[in-house]
């Protein structure tokens, strides 16, 4: 089954219905078909440790956007950076937000070394989330960049001398770090960053009881990232 939005509705249609044929990798897992008049804000306001007062607010804001922004087909992408010390939840942050939109095997990864390995990993997901990121090398900053609002590779094309081959990706970004990385302006101008604060001892949750959540109001917010974008659209 697939999700068609356009101007002012969304619908799940057979696969075979539509015109559009998608590439799915052996690591993608399913999305839940998603629920009508679902909701958004308050199931993220539940999920996510994003503090109290207009701080919070302004997260969560910052959050949706990214989330909407990642419908997009096309791009440019925001990057949203998860910062705070140890113990705000940094990580799990950003494994709910990949899970709501591109269910994977593997989550969370590690920066690669190179922009090479960068655009392999974009041409096989769609949200790329990399964690605990404690250096951000000037080139790789500049491929982050590039991956938000569209850059390429060129390279010489195996077996011939004289052709090209050129990958050229843009995609979403999550990245989660103790310190602010974005230094560099071109990384700075893309970025949307989110301070996380340390979750009191008493407010934490075993592991498994935090994903049934998720797992039970998902169908519920993708149905509301849907009901809005198609909202948008309409306008």
């Amino acid at each position: 089954k697939v999700v068609e939005v356009g101007p002012g509705y969304w619908a799940v249609r057979e696969a075979h219905e539509v015109p559009v044929r998608f590439k799915r990798s052996r690591y993608q897992r399913p999305l839940p078909l998603p629920e009508r008049d679902g909701e958004v804000i308050a199931p993220l306001r539940e999920l996510l440790n994003l503090g109290e007062g207009e701080e919070a607010e302004r997260g969560l804001k910052l959050v949706v956007g990214f989330l909407l922004g990642a419908l997009h087909p096309r791009g440019p992408y925001p990057i949203l950076f998860f910062t705070g010390p140890q113990g705000t939840g940094k990580s799990t942050a950003a494994r709910i937000l990949k899970r709501l939109l591109d269910p994977y095997e593997a989550e969370l990864r590690s920066l690669p070394k190179t922009e090479d390995d960068l655009v392999v990993q974009a041409k096989v997901g769609w949200i790329l989330a990399f964690d605990n990121l404690s250096h951000l090398s000037g080139e790789m900053s500049d491929a982050l960049a590039r991956l938000s609002t569209g850059g390429g590779i060129g390279k010489r094309r195996l077996y011939t001398d004289d052709e090209e081959h050129v990958l050229g990706v843009k995609r979403p970004v999550i990245l989660t770090s103790i310190t602010d990385l974005t230094a560099r302006d071109d990384l700075l101008d893309r970025a949307m960053r989110v301070e996380l604060h340390p979750i009191p001892e008493q407010d934490r949750l075993p592991e498994a009881e935090l994903w049934a959540q998720v797992e039970a109001l998902h169908p519920h917010i993708l149905g509301g990232l849907l009901d809005a974008a198609a909202f948008g659209l309409g306008h």
